[in-house]
């Protein structure tokens, strides 16, 4: 596995927010603002590379989305004994580890069989909503399961269930973690999002909501109260993304960071967040700097800010190669378990997470931040031989009215040679005299290239 890059413009190419899903905003009406921006930024520019640059969710929240959906699939009638239950569980768990090891080398989400069986009880005791024709059960169409509304420019999400019968419409959400607060209330964030929720559904369908509900992780149902004045909660949503965008058209965004131990504590971009570093909420299990010795197992490096020497150890477990490509360049693990007995040692965790960052000052960081890992060590050969390599981490053939009739993931015209087309690109490129690479053969390439 390639240790991902943290692009170091990231600040560069925010974009505004159009709409809030309920949960963002009552996370954000209290939250952290910047974390929204970070997070969005990020996952657009990851987006089908197959890596993450942020922390993976935690087990709580994957396996609360689990049970959430098992008791969803017990109410449509998917579920009609603890057998499919119990299957249905395990390929929930198993799409899960999939998913995620493919981005987090030593992720593995266990299977919680106390968990699993807490939950089978209480889905068993639900009763399906469900209609029999013949031998086929279908959900009453007094019911409606996982409906998407919105409001432009406001709101969009997606409501869990809507039960309508004789005008009378109840909106239901499903929820896996406490609901109430120390004090025996309903938490204010549920409340504003299920008044949100009937908001977004009055908006689009033109019926008022006659009632909120929430179901528990026991199968409690917990009345919700509709709020008086839920209109206000709009203004708010406004006020949110006005000042989101207001932020990021000015290149302020970073202001509106507010590190705290509630905020960052899960933020899953805290890495990535300039406040955060300078904040009093830093942890000591992490590590940066830059790479000065590395071995089967282990790398040496060096804080550029104070001049302190670390050694991490027990890299091998990351599947990852640290080649000599790594000597000099600036690296950052996290979650990494501080020695008791040497200062500066660290050892690897199964939360560990490496991510490469360059420097603001390094000409060439933009290359790595614009390409796909795998494209690391060639680019880094080029660049160092003066072969000029498009920087906006794409490669096209243009006809003669400028249409694009060829594109490929990089491309050199000196050498005439393209990385990563698709088929048909491969065929224009090929009959134009360019020869085509994988990225399977990139390796043997760039040792040719180093050899020139």
């Amino acid at each position: 596995m390639n240790i991902p890059i943290i692009p170091n413009n990231i600040d560069k190419s925010f974009s505004v927010v159009n709409t809030l899903s309920p949960s963002v905003f009552t996370q954000l009406k209290n939250g952290c603002l910047y974390q929204k921006i970070l997070q969005d930024s990020i996952s657009d520019k990851t987006k089908g590379l197959g890596i993450s640059l942020t922390f993976p969710p935690n087990t709580a929240s994957l396996y609360g989305s689990i049970i959430h959906l098992m008791y969803e699939k017990r109410m449509k009638g998917l579920i009609p004994d603890t057998e499919s239950f119990e299957k249905s569980w395990d390929a929930e768990v198993k799409k899960k580890n999939e998913k995620y090891s493919k981005m987090y080398p030593l992720f593995v989400l266990k299977n919680d069989y106390d968990k699993m069986f807490e939950s089978q009880n209480v889905a068993m005791g639900m009763q399906p909503i469900t209609t029999s024709m013949g031998n086929v059960s279908k959900v009453s169409s007094s019911s409606q399961f996982e409906r998407s509304y919105k409001i432009p420019g406001k709101l969009y999400g997606t409501i869990d269930r809507i039960s309508c019968k004789d005008g009378y419409v109840e909106i239901i959400d499903y929820k896996t973690g406490m609901v109430y607060e120390d004090s025996g209330k309903i938490k204010q964030t549920y409340i504003d999002q299920l008044n949100l929720y009937a908001l977004m559904y009055e908006a689009t369908e033109g019926k008022k909501v006659s009632k909120l509900t929430i179901i528990d992780k026991n199968a409690n149902e917990i009345d919700v109260p509709i709020l008086p004045n839920k209109e206000n909660l709009l203004d708010d949503v406004d006020r949110i993304i006005k000042r989101i965008n207001e932020s990021i058209n000015k290149g302020t965004a970073k202001n509106l960071a507010t590190p705290s131990e509630e905020n960052c504590k899960y933020c899953n971009c805290r890495h990535l967040c300039e406040a955060y570093w300078k904040s009093s909420y830093l942890p000591n299990d992490f590590v940066k700097g830059v790479i000065s010795n590395n071995g089967t197992n282990f790398v040496d490096l060096t804080n550029e800010e104070d001049g302190t020497h670390y050694r991490v150890s027990g890299i091998e477990k990351l599947k990852i190669s640290l080649t000599e490509f790594y000597i000099g360049r600036r690296l950052m693990f996290l979650s990494v378990f501080p020695s008791q007995q040497t200062i500066g040692q660290f050892l690897v965790t199964k939360n560990t997470l490496v991510f490469e960052y360059p420097s603001d000052s390094d000409p060439n960081s933009i290359y790595y931040s614009n390409y796909l890992p795998e494209l690391h060590p060639f680019i880094k050969v080029a660049l160092d031989k003066g072969i000029n390599i498009s920087s906006d981490g794409g490669y096209y053939l243009l006809d003669n009215d400028d249409t694009i009739i060829a594109e490929a993931g990089l491309g050199i015209d000196s050498l005439k040679i393209v990385v990563n087309v698709d088929d048909i690109s491969q065929k224009v490129f090929e009959g134009k005299g360019f020869k085509v690479f994988s990225l399977s053969d990139i390796n043997e390439y760039t040792n040719l290239l180093n050899n020139c």
